[in-house]
């Protein structure tokens, strides 16, 4: 009887070794293949075409090319198109990018750029929201200058589309608008006009300044160097040197309703 014991546990652990033996063996199988078939369709399916679209204005495609070419590898089924985007929308002037397979062998990025709106503190560019970015040069191609505290560059673009929409029913444009730490507003016109808006009921302000503009101003802009809005019903002028007496007299008469 203990003969037959022994026999019997002896071909049980065979067959338990056996089987783990099977399995390690079935496991290892697959491993392998998982590895050979994926080191084939690497080899079978490498990327060999890169191609950008988009309306290209400051990017180009060889700029797109550069950013991503050394991060191309692995094989269709195997590139990150994750990674490549985000290499891409670091690019100064890329405000969004999508990359996509296109099979069997091809890549395709496409962009859609950053549009400049304004400058901000003469180092970095606006787009339309106030969003800063910052290419590696810059070119003003008249765009407004816009200063202020940092962080606040969205309050700030929000803030100059206000005044520059008001300021265009009469002709005039912002060139330079600040906002200092105190948040009174500066600012500097296409004519050179300064005008200080101070940091309470500037639209107020601006609103009056316009009136007289309307009724005055405008036929003596050329003489006006600054005019400070900061008063509670009124206003000073400051006039460029050699102007006239009668002319600020004439100004006078012109606003004294406003």
């Amino acid at each position: 009887m203990k003969t037959k014991a022994i026999k019997k546990n002896n071909s049980d652990n065979v067959w338990i070794y056996n089987n783990k033996r099977f399995i390690v063996i079935t496991v290892a199988v697959m491993i392998f293949i998982i590895l050979l078939l994926q080191i084939n369709f690497n080899a079978l399916l490498p990327i060999k075409k890169i191609r950008a679209q988009g309306e290209f204005i400051n990017v180009t495609e060889k700029m797109i090319l550069d950013a991503i070419s050394v991060d191309v590898h692995g094989g269709y089924l195997k590139v990150n198109v994750h990674h490549l985007q985000t290499k891409i929308e670091k690019l100064p002037w890329v405000k969004v990018a999508a990359v996509r397979r296109v099979w069997p062998d091809s890549i395709v990025v496409t962009i859609k750029e950053q549009k400049a709106y304004a400058v901000w503190k003469s180092n970095s560019l606006l787009n339309e929201l106030g969003e800063k970015f910052e290419p590696k040069s810059i070119i003003l191609n008249n765009l407004p200058i816009l200063n202020g505290p940092d962080n606040l560059n969205v309050k700030v673009m929000s803030e100059y589309k206000i005044i520059e929409a008001q300021l265009n029913t009469i002709g005039l444009s912002v060139d330079v608008f600040h906002l200092n730490a105190r948040r009174a507003i500066n600012l500097k016109l296409a004519n050179s006009i300064q005008i200080s808006l101070g940091r309470s009921e500037y639209q107020l302000r601006l609103k009056r300044f316009i009136t007289a503009f309307k009724l005055s101003l405008r036929k003596y802009s050329e003489n006006i160097e600054y005019v400070d809005m900061r008063y509670t019903n009124g206003f000073s002028i400051k006039w460029k040197e050699n102007t006239q007496a009668a002319t600020a007299e004439n100004v006078l008469r012109g606003v004294l309703d406003v």
